[in-house]
């Protein structure tokens, strides 16, 4: 199997574990269909990248890592671009208080995106998944309400 084909699958599969919620910053991302994310997140079409869903490696391939399950994770685009353009790479754990401080702060997504805070917990509808280009149900088919219905 290719290697790029590898990190797929791992990062489809990790974001699924992660309920397709950034590991670092807890929003949701997306995967393959943007226009589908856009409307059910509300969010402009000049928003939606950073949210976009990467495979991110806890021990950078640089350092050692492999891409194996046990060192990869789901997170947004943005969250792990961050972290390699710091001058000095903070570990995961370091990095995820580091995220999460400045959210508190209101200084990490745009004030556009802090609506998705409540999409956390406790919020609107869970999503099992987002959609992707490749799937062939409706939108109201991968919805599941978190009250049952």
């Amino acid at each position: 199997m290719c290697k790029s084909n590898t990190l797929a699958k791992l990062r489809i599969a990790q974001a699924d574990k992660q309920n397709w919620l950034c590991f670092y910053c807890d929003f949701p991302m997306w995967d393959g269909d943007s226009a589908a994310f856009s409307e059910r997140y509300h969010l402009s079409i000049g928003l939606l990248d950073r949210f976009l869903c990467t495979a991110e490696h806890l021990t950078p391939r640089m350092d050692g890592g492999e891409d194996a399950q046990e060192n990869v994770v789901a997170a947004c685009k943005f969250c792990n671009q961050t972290r390699h353009r710091m001058r000095s790479v903070l570990s995961p754990a370091a990095y995820r208080r580091y995220v999460r401080r400045r959210i508190a702060a209101r200084k990490w997504h745009p004030p556009e995106c802090r609506h998705l805070l409540k999409w956390r917990s406790g919020g609107p509808p869970e999503v099992s998944r987002p959609l992707r280009t490749s799937d062939k149900a409706s939108p109201l088919s991968v919805i599941q309400l978190s009250n049952g219905n």
